[in-house]
């Protein structure tokens, strides 16, 4: 569908560029503004669509970094981070250096738990993997159909869930609004050696 979308932009664009040169003058012009118009639009429809496929290939590819560190601490201290503030309450961090809005500072609605800042979880890892320990963000800056940020959750029993949103559907997504599909990882999907 894309390399079609692409093609006809391109065939249309080829077909305004040359058709000012088999016109009289006015023509000529009007037809390669609107040429002009037509491959810039294209463009950034195209670089749009392709700026969200590869910020999802990062996302998903981030999670399972995230994911490689939070067992690497388990391996190294027999808990999941934050387990210790987690008694009798989720725990839960979103991922971000942002300064986020004050309803993604607590738990949504009716959601048991607590909201810890990241400074926290970070602080936690460092402490047994390493004060260099740098963990990734999400590509986005700015929120736009989903948040922005991963997130952490602990919860009593031993174990997390690490989520990101993707803007396309893919399999193993739960979509919650439109280019707003949850991505998740568990380590209760997770074999225990």
């Amino acid at each position: 569908m894309l390399r079609l979308a692409v093609f006809a932009i391109a065939a249309v664009a080829l077909v305004l560029f040359i058709a000012p040169f088999f016109l009289k003058t006015w023509p000529r012009r009007l037809a390669s503004i609107a040429g002009g118009v037509v491959v810039a639009i294209g463009a950034v429809l195209f670089s749009y669509h392709a700026y969200h496929v590869v910020a999802d290939r990062q996302r998903v590819d981030d999670l399972h970094r995230i994911a490689g560190v939070i067992e690497a601490f388990h391996d190294r201290t027999g808990r999941y981070p934050l387990a210790t503030l987690a008694i009798p309450v989720t725990v839960g961090v979103n991922l971000t250096d942002a300064d986020l809005p004050a309803r993604y500072r607590r738990p949504p609605p009716g959601a048991p738990g607590q909201v810890v800042p990241y400074s926290v979880f970070l602080n936690e890892l460092r402490s047994v993997l390493g004060e260099d320990l740098v963990l990734p963000q999400d590509p986005q800056t700015v929120e736009v159909y989903a948040p922005n940020f991963y997130q952490y959750q602990y919860y009593e029993g031993g174990h997390y869930y690490l989520s990101g949103n993707l803007y396309f559907e893919r399999p193993g997504t739960e979509r919650l609004g439109p280019h707003y599909f949850k991505y998740e990882l568990s380590s209760r999907s997770r074999p225990r050696e």
